[in-house]
């Protein structure tokens, strides 16, 4: 026998705006989140969004909460720590028996490519300044003109900002 329940549909009824746009205008925002529920602490990543003229995807922010209303940054990421024209939507994921892995959509910068980066830690406020530290860059996108990848390129390590 199968048995179906019927859930209510999503509203804005009640919202609450957790994390404020960081300027005022057009092309301002924070979002593109992802939000997990571990060990009753929320941590929730966003995209910090600027105009086109000043960046786009400027940066990533990974924040905890207590009661999932209130959130509190503990790591920014900046783009230029990888070499990236802009951030897209991020994912903080637990990995049982290794610690957290936070993961990265980066824009290669004039181009339409872009890949995924991941920063590995033994937790969230730590995606890459505390060893062991790995970082894993994956292609998704198709070779570019010139028939190499922009993920094949040497970038250097830059440690994360640590807030909070």
């Amino acid at each position: 026998m199968v048995t179906t329940t019927q859930l209510p549909l999503p509203s804005f009824d009640g919202a609450t705006v957790v994390v404020p746009a960081p300027g005022s205008g057009p092309g301002n925002w924070a979002g593109a989140a992802s939000a997990v529920l571990v060990d009753g602490v929320f941590w929730l990543t966003w995209r910090e969004r600027r105009p086109l003229s000043d960046g786009r995807g400027v940066a990533v922010i990974v924040a905890r909460s207590d009661d999932g209303v209130r959130f509190t940054p503990v790591t920014e990421i900046r783009r230029e720590e990888f070499g990236a024209e802009s951030f897209e939507r991020p994912v903080l994921v637990r990995l049982p028996g290794v610690g957290w892995r936070l993961y990265l959509s980066c824009a290669t910068p004039d181009t339409k490519h872009w890949w995924v980066d991941t920063l590995t830690a033994a937790t969230p406020e730590e995606p890459a300044t505390t060893p062991p530290r790995s970082r894993t860059r994956s292609c998704v996108s198709r070779p570019m003109a010139a028939g190499r990848c922009g993920c094949a390129a040497t970038r250097s390590i830059v440690p994360a900002t640590r807030t909070g």
